[in-house]
């Protein structure tokens, strides 16, 4: 008789049994700080798809013409109409810089995946108008992940 390895989650380790090598505070500082750069670059890339108009979708007269415009009314996110998006993504960003961290060192990628799968469908009926806008959200995830990875799962440990 063959026996088969055990791979469920019960030989995973624990998410809970993570230990933080820096302190909590300076931790999430890190992640918000992070974050805040991170949301500079996705305006700083969102101010030329305003300026291209791919807000109006296909009516309308863009206001948004000049660039430095564009890039504080995305980053405001508040008063730009469809446009706005009242600081949402960095609040997602800030959990999922403080998560994905923890879940790469306990071994629980199937969480990150199923996170990104469900930001994605969400999402796919207005990136069949914005390619660019996908590409953003491509862009800034790998940035998210990639962050977590390299720089803050050095902070964690089992």
């Amino acid at each position: 008789m063959t026996t088969v390895p055990e791979t469920s989650a019960a030989s995973k380790v624990s998410i809970l049994s993570v230990k933080l090598s820096i302190s909590g505070l300076r931790y999430f500082v890190y992640c918000i700080l992070v974050s805040v750069i991170l949301r500079v670059l996705l305006c700083l890339l969102k101010a030329r798809g305003i300026q291209a108009g791919e807000h109006l979708r296909g009516s309308g007269t863009n206001e948004y013409k000049e660039f430095w415009k564009a890039f504080w009314i995305a980053f405001r996110g508040f008063g730009g109409g469809r446009i706005e998006d009242l600081w949402l993504p960095y609040v997602l960003g800030v959990g999922e810089l403080a998560a994905y961290p923890i879940l790469l060192v306990s071994d629980r990628l199937e969480i990150i995946g199923g996170w990104l799968a469900l930001k994605t469908a969400g999402q796919w009926k207005v990136w069949e108008d914005s390619r660019t806008a996908f590409n953003r959200f491509l862009v800034l995830n790998v940035l998210d992940i990639a962050i977590a990875y390299f720089w803050l799962s050095h902070y964690i440990s089992r």
